[in-house]
């Protein structure tokens, strides 16, 4: 009986160093995923932030604002789209230009481009539905890179208010 004992001991000393000793603490590790923004199907902007010409207004002012990217147009439109918005403290009205426009000849007169046997707009104010294409019919637009343009009349000490622009 007593060898008996020594051996269940033995035995029992022996698993006591073979099972794993329980460690201290696992310091918990956290991945952070990031918001995912949404964007129309037909709408692919091509920087952010957007950057503003002329960056300031000077009081009391009326102009133009052009916004697009430091290497190219704002956005590239494609399909039918629908802009939806509130504009901003400062602005009286909002369109797009063709991006390829040099200088700022944002003034909401638009020209008009041919394509093959088609006369398209080179802009539209962004009151109504639109459609690109890059086969175009008369009435639609060019699917192409586009900037904003922006009128404002009589701005502000504090400047021109900021707005959003969602297309559908």
């Amino acid at each position: 009986m007593r060898k008996k004992l020594a051996v269940i001991l033995l035995l029992s000393i022996t698993f006591s160093f073979a099972l794993p000793i329980a460690s201290s603490a696992r310091t918990p590790s956290t991945t952070t995923i990031p918001p995912i923004s949404a964007q129309s199907a037909g709408v692919i902007f091509e920087c952010s932030p957007f950057q503003a010409f002329p960056g300031s207004v000077t009081t009391g002012a009326s102009g133009f604002i052009r916004i697009n990217c430091p290497t190219g147009g704002a956005m590239s439109l494609d399909g039918t789209l629908t802009p939806t918005f509130t504009l901003g403290t400062g602005y009286i009205q909002a369109g797009i230009i063709f991006s390829n426009t040099a200088g700022n000849p944002c003034s909401l007169k638009f020209g008009q481009l041919t394509t093959g046997n088609v006369t398209v707009p080179t802009g539209s104010l962004l009151n109504r539905t639109l459609t690109f294409s890059s086969n175009p019919v008369q009435g639609n637009m060019l699917t192409a890179a586009y900037d904003y343009c922006l009128q404002y009349a009589n701005a502000a000490s504090t400047g021109l208010g900021g707005f959003n622009i969602v297309w559908t």
